[in-house]
C-alpha cells in the first residue's frame, strides 16, 4: 500500500488529549504495577509522547499491505471531537445533547481499545468461537437442507464473521455429491479491531441511551486514572463487586475520570445525580480504590500519592523481561500471521 503519509506505528491506547488532564509541562507521575527490582522508584515522571503506547497496536495487514486506518478513525472520529468537550465538561460550561454524545463516544473508544481489553477478547475468543463456528454452520447446513437458504434478507450491517479475511471456509469434495467444510479463523489483532469497530459503530447506540453525569471529589480528594481508566462495575453490596460488567447491564455502572476532580457516571437504568454534585467522602474513597484495583500496568496521578497503598505493585525481573520480550515480537507476529491469510487466499483464488 502507497501511503501519502508514514504510517503511525507508536499507537497511544490513552491519547494524549485525554491523560494530559494529569500531566504539568507535558509531564505525568506514573505509577507501574509490574517493576524488575525494588530499587525502581514508587513514581516516575513520564512523557505524554512517551507513555500508554505499543508498536504497530492498531497497524495491521490487509489487502493492499500495511495500513494505519484503524487508528486515524479513532483519532478522527473519537478523540478529536472530545478534545473541546472534555475542555467544556470540566469549566462548568453548558453542554448540548452532541456534546455529550461526543464525550460517551469518547468513553466507548477508550474502553475497548487497551492491552487489558485485548488479552480478555483473546481469552473469550479462543474458549467460544470454535463453538460458535460448529453451531454456525450447522445451522447453514440445516437451511440448506430445508430450502430457506438465501431465502433471508441480509442485514445492512453484516456480521463480523463474514469478514472474509478474518474466517476462510474451505470447501474439499469427498465423492457420492459429498464435501467437507472446514472453517478456520485467526484469532488475533485483525480480528480484534473489527470487534472494536463493530462495537463503536453499532453496539455504541447502547451507551447513548444511559443518563449520564459528572461528578465531583470531595476536597482532599483526587481521582488517579491508569491505562485501562474505563471502570464497568457490577456492585452487588459492601465489599461486593467486580469489574466485568457490560454496557448495557441492568443496574450496571460505567465510570470514567475526566481529569482529578471530575468523574464521568452512568447507572444503567437509573437517573444520575445532578452534574457536578459533589461525591461522599466515603463513596469517593471507594471509588478511588476502584480506579487503581482497574489499572493493568499503570497508574497515573497528579502527583505522587497513596496509590502504593491501595495496590502493592509486583516485583519481578523475569516477568519484565518476558513481558517487554512479548510485545517486542507482538507486533512482527501478528503482521506474518495476517500475511498468511492473505498469501493463502490469493492461493486459493488462483
Amino acid at each position: 500500500m502507497t501511503n501519502s503519509h508514514p504510517l503511525k506505528r507508536d499507537n497511544h491506547y490513552v491519547p494524549s488529549v485525554y491523560l494530559k488532564q494529569w500531566a504539568t509541562e507535558g509531564m505525568v507521575p506514573t505509577y507501574r504495577l509490574l517493576v524488575p527490582h525494588e530499587r525502581v522508584h514508587s513514581w516516575k515522571l513520564a512523557s505524554l509522547k512517551g507513555i500508554a503506547h505499543h508498536r504497530n497496536l492498531y497497524t495491521y495487514v490487509g489487502e493492499s499491505g500495511e495500513t494505519d486506518e484503524f487508528e486515524t478513525w479513532l483519532d478522527q472520529t473519537f478523540e478529536a471531537p472530545a478534545d473541546t468537550v472534555i475542555k467544556r465538561a470540566l469549566s462548568g460550561a453548558p453542554m448540548s445533547v452532541e456534546d455529550w454524545q461526543k464525550l460517551v463516544r469518547f468513553t466507548a473508544a477508550q474502553d475497548v481499545r487497551t492491552p487489558q481489553r485485548f488479552r480478555e477478547f483473546m481469552d473469550r475468543q479462543t474458549r467460544s468461537l470454535p463453538e460458535m463456528i460448529e453451531r454456525t454452520l450447522a445451522e447453514g447446513l440445516r437451511k440448506f437442507q430445508d430450502g430457506s437458504w438465501g431465502n433471508q434478507p441480509q442485514p445492512a450491517h453484516p456480521p463480523l464473521a463474514l469478514a472474509r479475511d478474518l474466517f476462510q471456509v474451505k470447501i474439499t469434495a469427498s465423492g457420492d455429491d459429498m464435501a467437507a467444510v472446514r472453517v478456520e479463523a485467526t484469532i488475533g489483532r485483525r480480528m480484534w479491531i473489527e470487534c472494536c469497530r463493530m462495537l463503536l459503530t453499532s453496539t455504541l447506540q447502547s451507551l447513548m441511551r444511559h443518563r449520564w453525569t459528572i461528578w465531583r471529589a470531595p476536597p482532599g480528594i483526587t481521582w488517579p486514572t491508569s491505562d485501562n481508566p474505563v471502570v464497568r462495575l457490577n456492585y452487588y453490596g459492601p465489599g461486593h463487586y467486580d469489574l466485568q460488567g457490560g454496557w448495557g447491564k441492568a443496574n450496571g455502572e460505567i465510570l470514567m475520570p475526566l481529569s482529578p476532580t471530575a468523574l464521568l457516571y452512568t447507572k444503567v437504568g437509573e437517573r444520575p445525580p445532578r452534574r457536578d454534585s459533589v461525591m461522599p467522602e466515603p463513596l469517593a474513597q471507594s471509588i478511588r480504590r476502584i480506579l487503581v484495583e482497574n489499572a493493568d500496568r499503570m497508574v497515573f496521578d497528579q502527583s505522587e500519592s497513596d496509590v502504593p497503598l491501595l495496590r502493592p505493585r509486583h516485583v519481578d525481573a523475569a516477568a519484565c523481561a518476558q513481558e517487554r520480550e512479548a510485545w517486542k515480537n507482538w507486533g512482527p507476529e501478528q503482521s506474518a500471521a495476517e500475511q498468511a491469510v492473505w498469501a493463502s487466499m490469493g492461493a486459493t483464488k488462483g
